[in-house]
């Protein structure tokens, strides 16, 4: 089968020769005659063959390779894809977890698509023209290798709008999940509501992070800071810590994390569920704790809000490292995909300057093994987190004023 042409202009094809999968509007000569998410060849000035990819005239990123082979992209495709990447994953997975990510775009070689695995029920993501163009397929695809209850579809992100896409929501097979569907990770048990969550109803990418915070919180009192359903918290009790105040503004969210602490037997007096804004109730909180969890959304979903993102991580980080108490440790994160783990570990060395307290870093935090980082493509990196530790009594120097 041909394939409309994507011609590059001269010089401009090393980054597809790397095995990078996109191709900007600025690298392209001749533009194909091709509809958004149609399947497009992408050529050197010479005529040679680099990529098949899916084309959007409406993004900066014009194509998005599939393949840098000449194979047909049918239904067969994507079964392939999908079934290497649950398989490689189900073999990983701690003991009593049922629930991580099946599919991360570009991480496992098919851009825009992001399916979670909830007990039976996925969970998908059409970020692109191209993976929207291939959903009946690629819900075909899910069937065959999941047999899951029921597929629902949240692509509500703000990812689509850079495409030219509205979002879309809604059951696309099978069942529907419940409003707080109980799930496992290392036999915790947690509720996620997947059809109006955060992400996809879960903080799949911190379950290492989690696991961490369950080593390290025994007899500590703890500050779960932007708590949502309370992931953190179940896993610092797990671990024995003392208290965990959790803070958030989503009534719904610390409602179902009330709940998921029940389903673990743990005492309504072991936590503290706090409605409020964590910015605020950082700044103006006079308690100490000996554990600061700092997981705030994204600063900044594009470069041009780096500046202005790094000064928010710097803030937040100075406004936790007040709250501990001698020896406390942090758990920070950036989920902003423009500021990696240099920048962020910058920050930390700002705040900690400005806070005068010893600081080391005993940690670095990142993605689990189910978000691959496509080692071609390093934009499939966005979490980075440090475990910083204070010294325990002295040795410190006076804050800055």
């Amino acid at each position: 089968m041909t394939h409309p042409i994507c011609e590059l202009k001269r010089g401009r094809e090393k980054s597809l020769l790397s095995r990078h999968p996109w191709v900007f509007s600025g690298a392209v000569d001749k533009e194909p005659n091709a509809a958004p998410g149609a399947v497009v060849d992408v050529v050197s000035a010479e005529g040679e063959f680099l990529a098949r990819g899916c084309y959007n005239p409406n993004s900066q990123i014009r194509v998005r390779a599939l393949t840098f082979r000449d194979e047909p992209i049918d239904g067969a495709f994507f079964v392939r894809r999908l079934r290497d990447a649950n398989d490689w994953r189900r073999g990983l997975l701690p003991v009593e977890t049922n629930c991580y990510r099946v599919c991360y775009a570009e991480g496992d070689g098919l851009p825009g698509v992001v399916v979670d695995l909830y007990d039976r029920h996925a969970v998908v993501q059409f970020e692109t023209a191209g993976a929207d163009a291939f959903r009946d397929r690629i819900v075909a695809a899910l069937q065959e290798v999941l047999d899951p209850v029921g597929i629902l579809e949240r692509s509500d992100g703000g990812f689509r709008f850079d495409e030219g896409l509205e979002p879309v929501t809604g059951l696309l097979s099978g069942s529907e999940p419940p409003d707080a569907l109980e799930i496992q990770e290392r036999g915790l048990r947690f509720l996620a509501d997947l059809q109006r969550g955060d992400k996809t109803g879960f903080y799949l990418d911190h379950r290492e992070s989690r696991r961490l915070a369950e080593r390290i919180a025994h007899q500590r009192t703890v500050l779960n800071t932007f708590a949502n359903t309370g992931g953190f918290s179940i896993a610092c009790l797990a671990g024995g810590a003392k208290h965990v105040a959790n803070v958030d503004d989503n009534a719904d969210a610390l409602a179902l994390s009330k709940r998921a602490h029940a389903l673990n037997d743990y005492a309504p007096d072991l936590t503290d569920h706090i409605q409020a804004d964590a910015f605020e109730f950082v700044a103006r909180c006079n308690d100490k704790f000996d554990l600061v969890i700092l997981d705030p959304p994204a600063f900044s979903k594009r470069q041009a809000g780096v500046p202005r993102a790094l000064r928010e991580y710097k803030d937040l980080l100075i406004r936790g490292m007040r709250l501990l108490n001698p020896g406390g440790e942090i758990l920070a994160f950036s989920n902003s995909g423009h500021v990696d783990a240099g920048m962020f570990q910058k920050v930390a060395f700002g705040a900690a300057l400005e806070s005068g307290l010893e600081v080391q870093i005993v940690g670095r935090l990142g993605q689990p093994f189910d978000h691959p980082i496509n080692i071609y493509h390093p934009e499939s990196e966005y979490l980075c987190g440090l475990h910083l530790r204070t010294a325990s009594a002295h040795g410190g120097r006076e804050a800055r004023p």
